[in-house]
């Protein structure tokens, strides 16, 4: 299994890569790292995150940006089922903690 890192952790493990990194927050580095193999762990063990949502939902957070207009049925729905998915997920990364 390949996890690839993301923004700056690789754009660092790139220069480290061709021998030109520096490394300037080593405290930072190690964060990174420690939740990159956290996150390989979890992935190996549970598959993906059980995240869903629409394509809408970028337009439904907009929607909620309008003060008193409340939300049309179908992104009301979109939105509690985004919901429910990061709950789910919360509570997988919960239990995989705990083991």
């Amino acid at each position: 299994m390949q996890v690839h890192a993301g923004g700056k952790l690789q754009r660092a493990a790139d220069e480290v890569g061709r021998g030109r990194g520096r490394v300037h927050q080593p405290f930072l580095v190690a964060q990174l790292l420690a939740a990159t193999t956290e996150t390989a762990r979890f992935l190996a063990a549970n598959g993906v995150f059980p995240l869903r949502a629409s394509e809408d939902l970028p337009n439904v957070f907009a929607a909620l940006a309008v003060e008193g207009r409340p939300l049309e049925a179908m992104r009301l729905l979109s939105l509690a089922t985004f919901v429910d998915s990061v709950d789910e997920t919360r509570a997988a990364c919960d239990r995989s903690y705990l083991r």
